[in-house]
């Protein structure tokens, strides 16, 4: 199957003011990118969001907004309003963001201060308290790590709600409605059906996951679901009892054994820039920003044991290595806008590749990797369920701009959903920011096709088959030309519907 179509990168060109917009949305993006990388790295010591945004204003204004419109709603060439149409959700959500930036900078940097107090004395850096916790045996000082982790939430809650205020105010300034109405508008999301569709698979799926889960708690924890706590979780999915396949120092040799028999090179001949070093402030977790695409591509990494640090390096792998291989000659907006499950899609497509046991005998050397891969389906299944309840509590949490008896919505739809208590503290902590969550939910859907489709045409192995890596170039080439509905046509899929995921995730239990 060839992934192209013919004349999908015409270049239509945009009339002065589009040109001058289309403009400052690309060099804001830039100018995001390398201002996440040098925090989020530990090279700069405070966020400064609100000067990046003043450097670009055409980028977040609403005249801009209003002018996109405006040009939308007189344009008749199918690829000139599709262009148009990603131009304006950029613009209207980075308004969004601009009006807050200074209040998300005062957050970020509180956080990036804020120290925890660990049990038996001493004191850590909040953002490294929960990889503490989840490494932590002891289910008493996991208790009180957590503990800890709750008093540094709630200390910073008043910041988060602030932001959710302003944000609902200036999505009322629009004149567009209500800022769930205005974010669904601009992105044609549509966040009801995809909620409804989580819930159905939460019900279809609840017998299977109390079982499964009570089992494992009981096994590795000797702990029955009705007493456990969400740190509980935490150390469960950790999945200490397998780190000896997933050790720190060989995290980048076996990523880069498989990719070049994959014919991939691993740093997209110099254009992923690979950031491994440790620093104090660095964030713990790894993450891929692109300042250029494809010419400037940062990955950073800190390795450490364990699937699920192997699993957020391939993770943010599989989303480098798209953005790097992006034809350098499409348009602004097929390289930087789009739906954005569909990277996330693919990203999905390289971590699931712990659920793999092809994966897992030829690459990671598992001998006998049917423990582990019943742990990572029911770590599988919980992600999904999370996912669907996360997205149907933002649903409510944004009906209004109201902060008051969220918690308890929250504290309902996560604890029904993942069978364990859940803290009232993390109701404004643990959110997405303008439904992000619906494309991760659409990504799970559209990555289980994928990976369908790649080892239906290439086999179970298709991770070391070069004809494989062909057409993940081809695919990565378009940008992101396709939308996820689009792409799952593409590869022979049903659509975005979750009778898949779910016979996929049972019948791997069974």
């Amino acid at each position: 199957m060839s992934i192209e179509e013919p004349g999908f990168v015409a270049d239509v060109k945009p009339g002065k003011v589009h040109q001058t917009i289309r403009g400052h949305v690309d060099a804001l993006l830039r100018d995001l990118a390398y201002e996440e990388y040098r925090v989020r790295s530990g090279q700069k010591d405070e966020s400064e969001l609100g000067a990046v945004f003043g450097l670009h204003p055409a980028a977040s204004e609403l005249d801009s907004e209003r002018e996109l419109r405006h040009l939308l709603d007189r344009e008749e060439d199918v690829e000139r309003g599709s262009r148009l149409r990603l131009l304006l959700e950029s613009v209207t959500l980075h308004r969004l963001d601009a009006g807050v930036a200074e209040l998300s900078d005062a957050l970020a940097n509180d956080e990036a201060r804020q120290r925890i107090d660990l049990p038996g004395g001493g004191t850590a850096a909040y953002r490294h308290g929960w990889m503490l916790l989840a490494n932590e045996p002891d289910r008493g000082r996991r208790g009180a790590l957590e503990a800890a982790l709750l008093r540094a939430v709630a200390e910073l809650n008043p910041r988060r709600a602030a932001i959710h205020l302003r944000t609902h105010e200036l999505a009322a300034g629009s004149g567009r409605g209500l800022y769930a109405r205005l974010v669904e508008e601009v992105s044609g999301l549509e966040a009801a059906p995809l909620a409804a569709g989580a819930a159905a698979f939460e019900r279809e799926t609840e017998d299977a996951y109390r079982e499964h889960l009570d089992w494992s708690l009981r096994r590795e924890l000797e702990l029955p679901l009705g007493r456990a706590a969400r740190h509980d979780l935490a150390r469960l999915f950790r999945g200490c009892g397998h780190d000896a396949s997933f050790p720190a120092n060989r995290m980048l040799a076996t990523v880069s054994g498989f990719l070049e028999r994959l014919g991939i090179e691993p740093r997209a001949a110099g254009r992923i820039r690979l950031d491994a070093e440790t620093r104090p402030r660095k964030n713990p977790c790894a993450f891929c920003v692109a300042p250029e695409i494809p010419g400037e591509v940062y990955l950073a990494v800190r390795p450490s044991d364990g699937a699920e640090a192997y699993a957020a390096f391939l993770h943010e792998l599989g989303r480098a290595l798209h953005l790097a291989h992006a034809r350098a000659d499409l348009p602004m907006e097929r390289r930087r806008l789009g739906d954005a499950s569909v990277p996330e899609a693919i990203a999905l497509t390289f971590d699931h590749l712990l659920l793999s046991e092809a994966w897992l005998r030829r690459v990671a050397g598992m001998s006998r990797p049917e423990e582990f891969l019943r742990h990572a389906w029911l770590r599988e299944l919980f992600l999904v369920r999370r996912h669907g309840a996360k997205l149907r509590y933002e649903m409510e949490l944004h009906r209004d701009e109201r902060t008051e008896g969220k918690a308890e919505l929250y504290v309902h739809a996560l604890t029904t959903a993942t069978r364990v208590p859940y803290p009232a503290e993390a109701f404004l902590e643990d959110v997405d920011r303008h439904f992000f969550r619906a494309r991760r939910m659409r990504a799970r859907l559209l990555e289980a096709q994928l990976s369908d489709y790649l080892v239906r045409n290439h086999g179970e192995d298709w991770f070391v088959n070069p004809a494989a890596g062909r057409f993940l170039k081809d695919l990565w080439a378009g940008g992101q030309r396709w939308t996820a509905a689009e792409l799952s046509a593409l590869v022979g899929g049903p659509g975005l519907e979750f009778g898949a995921l779910r016979d996929r995730i049972l019948r791997k239990l069974a």
